[in-house]
């Protein structure tokens, strides 16, 4: 059995990782990686995701990122990481992440109208 928590956040998007026995996974606010070969988490980072993609030939996957905005409408800086990493995001990004490394090997940012 593979848990997360905290258990009332419901994970969106569920996928193999191709040729490891790796399961990725993300919610609104984070995505985790799983060692099918443990059950347990690999390493989790603290994002606010709207879509994930794996690599079908790498252990990699990139995240599309969004940013935060605050009652008054200020932006505020996405704080990242869990398990030692460090990822701080602000604005909207595409992010890839290296599943072997568990840290971030290319931030692509992203301009949209306001």
């Amino acid at each position: 059995t593979l848990c997360y928590s905290p258990p009332s956040e419901h994970i969106s998007f569920v996928a193999f990782v191709s040729k490891f026995p790796l399961l990725v996974a993300h919610s609104s606010t984070r995505v985790f990686v799983w060692d099918l070969l443990t059950c347990t988490i690999r390493f989790c980072h603290s994002l606010s995701v709207r879509t994930l993609a794996v690599d079908p030939g790498r252990p990699r996957f990139t995240v599309a990122v969004v940013r935060h905005r605050t009652m008054g409408g200020e932006e505020e800086e996405e704080e990242g990481g869990e398990n030692g990493s460090e990822t701080a995001l602000l604005g909207d990004a595409l992010v890839q992440i290296d599943c072997t490394t568990a840290r971030p090997t290319d931030v692509v940012h992203l301009n949209r109208n306001q």
